[in-house]
């Protein structure tokens, strides 16, 4: 989507026309969901927090402002989302990235699948996914919430500061430390 379609969806998602959110929810939908399914490995939750921030954007989609950049926006939501879900529900992120979905019991995850799988989602067996599974749970909360976020979501590290209220060399620091802290302990279960 070029900037002058997403500003007329934006625009008609103020105005409370239904076409808007329907453009947006084609185009960030799936997007946003394998980020709630990887936040949550439950396809259930996945779909009630896509179907919540949905309606938390027509509310607040007069608060959107046109010089913040949408996506960093959207996932800003999407996490804040998240994170009241995990509240309310009184988990901890319980990370998926192998979150099995059945097509038959799961129509959003149908109807939003893309074509382009994500890097993760290109792992070859479970076995891997396990371990990238069990790896990224040894992670401190924080440090998983800032990877996938980075990985689902294409913020740059100067959104991710901003989304997290740290320095930007607190989370590049994290994603540093993360990143390698996943490497040995990959290497350490070989």
């Amino acid at each position: 989507m070029n900037d002058n379609q997403l500003n007329q969806a934006i625009q008609q998602c103020q105005r409370g026309e239904p076409a808007g959110f329907e453009h947006l929810a084609h185009v960030y939908g799936s997007r946003l969901y394998r980020y709630f399914l990887r936040l949550t490995a439950s396809p259930a939750d996945a779909d009630d927090l896509l179907q919540d921030l949905f309606v938390r954007l027509m509310e607040k989609m007069k608060t959107y402002h046109h010089h913040d950049r949408f996506e960093r926006w959207i996932f800003t939501v999407a996490a804040n989302l998240a994170r009241d879900h995990f509240r309310r529900t009184g988990r901890t992120n319980a990370l998926s990235l192998d979150a099995q979905t059945n097509p038959h019991h799961d129509r959003i995850a149908a109807h939003l699948a893309d074509d382009r799988p994500s890097p993760v989602e290109h792992a070859t067996n479970n076995e891997q996914q396990d371990r990238l599974q069990d790896a990224l749970n040894h992670l401190a909360h924080i440090d998983r919430d800032i990877i996938v976020l980075r990985h689902y979501s294409g913020l740059t590290f100067k959104e991710l500061a901003h989304q997290f209220q740290m320095p930007i060399g607190t989370v590049l620091a994290k994603v540093h430390r993360g990143l390698k802290r996943l490497q040995e302990i990959l290497k350490d279960h070989d």
